[in-house]
C-alpha cells in the first residue's frame, strides 16, 4: 500500500521526467536499441526550408494587436470595510438611524418581535392557567364533567393556538436579511451582515 508521501514523490518524479523530456526534445531510440540501455540522443533540428509560395494579402497586411493594453486606473480604490454583524432588530434600528426607510423596516421588525413575544408568553401562560383550573375542578369533583373537560381542553387549545400564532407573526431571519440588503444597496460604504 502506498503512503501519501511515496505517492507524492512518484508523481513529482514523473512530472520532472516529462518536463525534461519535453524541454530537451529527446528522439525515440532506434529500432536496434529498443529495450537496450542505449543512450538517448537529443534530436537534431533540421534547417528551415525556404518558402517558395508567395505570401497572401492577409499575411502582408499589418496585424492589429488582439487586446489593447489596459488603461491606467485614475480612481483610488477605497479599502473594503468589514461588515457589522446585526444581532437583533433593536441593534439594526440603532445602526440605521440615519436612513428613514431602513429605520422604518427595523422598527417594524422590532415591534413584531415584541408583539410575538408578548402573544407567546401571555397566550401560553393564560392557556396553561385555564388548563390548571380545569385540572383542579377535576380533582375537586373526582370526575370529568362536561365543564371540566371543556376548561381543560380549552386551556390546551389556547396555549397551542397562541404559540402557533406568535411563531407565525414573528419576523424571521429572511425579513432581517431583506432589511440589511436594502441598507447595503443604499449604503455600500457601510455594509451590514445579518
Amino acid at each position: 500500500m502506498r503512503t501519501p508521501a511515496l505517492h507524492l514523490v512518484l508523481v513529482w518524479s514523473l512530472a520532472v521526467t516529462v518536463a525534461l523530456v519535453c524541454r530537451q526534445g529527446v528522439a525515440a531510440p532506434a529500432e536496434e536499441g529498443v529495450g537496450d540501455d542505449a543512450a538517448i540522443e537529443p534530436m537534431k533540428k533540421e534547417p528551415a526550408r525556404e518558402k517558395t509560395v508567395e505570401p497572401t494579402e492577409e499575411e502582408l497586411a499589418p496585424r492589429k494587436p488582439e487586446c489593447p493594453p489596459p488603461a491606467p486606473c485614475v480612481c483610488k480604490e477605497q479599502p473594503a470595510r468589514a461588515p457589522v454583524f446585526v444581532v437583533d432588530w433593536a441593534h439594526l434600528a440603532d445602526l440605521t438611524r440615519g436612513d428613514p426607510g431602513v429605520l422604518a423596516l427595523a422598527q417594524n421588525g422590532e415591534k413584531r418581535t415584541r408583539g410575538a413575544s408578548l402573544l407567546a408568553h401571555g397566550g401560553v401562560g393564560i392557556g396553561l392557567a385555564v388548563t390548571f383550573v380545569g385540572y383542579l375542578r377535576h380533582v375537586q369533583t373526582g370526575q370529568w364533567s362536561r365543564g371540566t373537560e371543556l376548561t381543560f381542553a380549552g386551556g390546551l387549545f389556547l396555549a397551542a393556538l397562541s404559540a402557533i400564532t406568535a411563531w407565525n407573526y414573528a419576523p424571521d431571519r429572511g425579513d432581517m436579511a431583506d432589511a440589511v440588503n436594502y441598507w447595503n444597496q443604499r449604503h455600500p460604504d457601510r455594509p451590514l451582515a445579518p
